[in-house]
């Protein structure tokens, strides 16, 4: 298939994915003969899309491949009704798999048959999500536990984004009404023990029979070793003390295969010695079945082959070292047919303690479905320059800010003595604690041309004692505060402002707006942890500067885009900002156009 057409942002809506983060998503069979695994299908399919931290399950498929006839279908796939699965397990005898069922107000335990896709749903009440936990167990070939919710509750993964508008147009609706009180207390009493505070409640644990649905809660005398190991994955963790486990390993046997470049290892068969193994690239990604006695591989699966008619980015690294050896200090993406020697505009993708490594990180990969694909760069003629960022270790208070330009001004002096950059239209872009990075490069150092600042903070003073917005209605307050304490620890700056002023002061990036003299594109969601009022404080600064800014606000998103509409319209934003500064405004222009 020829590659003819350039990447847009539509061929990242249309990718689908494989994320197992919440559960594993390839099981085989009990006897090996079947996989069953789980695709969640593209955001331009999905009908809801204000729950990112359901990583596309809400958008999930489970597929169903016959080992022996080579014969792959669809189990339970109903996207277009806004249903998703996700968390496959198999009865012991092979009939049954256990999922979780998302649909628009629930997740829900379920069974499927597997000869004729039936679907039971075991228990009404949602079930306790745990990272690389399935909610459900089989005891034996009719007794399936499930680890649920207390009655009417949603895990916190389900309803981050919108807990807070709902909430909020309760509470409306009483002030309207007058007849009742909406205040909300906040109460510090000095001395009183603090409490732990969590994400989700406690799970119930609930034995359920498939062939009639009858339902038992959990007693504690037929608590098996089998089922205390199942039931401490589900223990409750305090929210300020997150943890994510470690990925369960793979038995050496199966590690020791060799695999098709790039293939990741998805599940294994000790009787059959089958592996199943996913590849993703630029060919799009596929589902292979290996054996260890060296039977030939086969894919049982294929999608995103829409990737193989883009015309593809190259990466280079710079300083002598390939993405196979040692770290390099610059890692470029080339647009698609560069031609050495003539330089392009560039981009300078900078996130505070991110280097080049050996390991190609998603968003330098064609195939990453999240919204900060840089191939969409790559696509508009932009040479991505990803500096060597690095923080120095310990915990001894930093003045971050002032390393952030020697490390981006070293970055482009490579690329442009390489010859792939042209120094006169270099452009610097990032998200989140990259957009801080983004604000400080344009106060500290004359190098960009503009900037595109995405869900950043600029004022450390008052992030310092920022709510977040999602849990702002009668959430716990360690919740609503729990990202407040983040230049303390995360920027390294030692101490609150109270003790350190001067800190806070030298590296706040608002507080030296006035240095900033190229545009700035500034984006973000009303639902970011990271509070808007961060935006809108740096926006109000150059306002009144009388500097080129423009502040694009997303209502109902969060700290990374969902909405299909509105990742479109991000990059037709981005495409417009960089075309409009980069080709209509000279160097001598940059900071001069007001924008009110």
């Amino acid at each position: 298939m020829d590659r003819t057409r350039d990447f847009t942002v539509q061929d990242v809506l249309d990718l689908d994915t494989f994320d197992g983060s919440w559960a594993p998503g390839f099981v085989f069979s009990p006897k090996g003969d079947y996989l069953a695994f789980v695709v969640q299908r593209a955001a331009a399919q999905g009908v809801c899309h204000q729950r990112p931290f359901l990583m596309g399950n809400d958008r999930g498929e489970l597929w169903l491949a016959n080992l022996a006839s080579h014969e792959v279908h669809p189990l339970a796939a109903d996207v277009a009704q806004g249903l998703g699965f996700f968390a496959p397990m198999w009865s012991p005898d092979g009939r049954w798999i256990t999922a979780a069922m998302v649909d628009g107000t629930a997740i829900r335990p379920v069974v499927v048959d597997v000869h004729s896709g039936q679907r039971t749903v075991l228990l009404e009440r949602n079930v306790a999500m745990r990272f690389g936990a399935s909610p459900c167990l089989w005891l034996d070939t009719d007794r399936v536990l499930c680890a649920v919710l207390p009655d009417g509750l949603l895990p916190i993964a389900a309803e981050t984004e919108t807990r807070a508008p709902r909430r909020a147009i309760i509470e409306w609706s009483k002030a309207r009404a007058g007849r009742e009180p909406t205040a909300d207390v906040l109460d510090v009493i000095p001395g009183a023990p603090k409490g732990l505070t969590y994400l989700d409640p406690e799970p119930v644990f609930v034995t359920v029979a498939p062939s009639d649905g009858s339902a038992t809660p959990l007693r504690d005398d037929t608590v098996t070793p089998e089922i205390a190991a199942f039931r401490q994955m589900f223990v409750r963790i305090p929210s300020e003390k997150p943890e994510i486990p470690s990925p369960a390993t793979s038995p050496a046997w199966a590690t020791a295969m060799v695999l098709p470049e790039g293939a990741r290892l998805v599940a294994t068969h000790e009787a059959t010695g089958r592996i199943a193994y996913l590849v993703e690239d630029q060919e799009g990604s596929r589902i292979g079945i290996a054996t260890r006695d060296g039977a030939p591989d086969e894919w049982v699966f294929e999608t995103n082959t829409h990737l193989r008619r883009v015309r593809v980015g190259t990466i280079q690294d710079l300083d002598g070292a390939s993405v196979d050896s040692a770290r390099p200090t610059t890692r470029l993406l080339l647009p698609p047919g560069h031609e050495d020697g003539v330089p392009r505009p560039a981009v300078v993708w900078v996130y505070p303690g991110a280097t080049p490594g050996p390991i190609v990180r998603r968003p330098f990969k064609l195939n990453d479905a999240s919204p900060l694909n840089l191939h969409l760069l790559a696509a508009l003629g932009y040479v991505v320059i990803q500096p060597s960022m690095t923080i120095p270790e310990g915990e001894e208070p930093l003045d971050l800010l002032s390393l952030l330009a020697p490390a981006a001004e070293a970055a482009i002096e490579a690329a442009v003595s390489a010859g792939y950059v042209n120094r006169e239209r270099v452009h610097v872009m990032g998200q989140s604690f990259g957009g801080y990075a983004v604000m400080g490069l344009l106060a500290t150092t004359q190098a960009f041309r503009s900037g595109i600042a995405m869900a950043g903070f600029c004022d450390l003073f008052s992030f310092y004692g920022a709510g977040d917005p999602r849990f702002r209605y009668g959430d716990p307050q360690h919740l609503l505060f729990s990202a407040a304490w983040s230049p303390e620890q995360g920027i390294r700056l030692g101490s609150p402002p109270w003790i350190d002023p001067e800190r806070y002061v030298r590296n706040s990036p608002l507080l030296a707006a006035d240095r900033i003299r190229a545009p700035l594109l500034i984006t973000q969601g009303d639902q970011d942890y990271v509070p808007m009022g961060q935006g809108e404080e740096m926006f109000s600064a150059l306002r009144k500067l009388g500097r080129r800014t423009r502040f694009v606000r997303y209502w109902g998103e969060g700290h990374v885009l969902s909405s299909p509409a509105n990742i479109a319209h991000l990059w037709e934003q981005i495409q417009e900002w960089l075309a409009d500064v980069d080709l209509t405004t000279t160097p001598v222009e940059l900071g001069e156009h007001q924008v009110c």
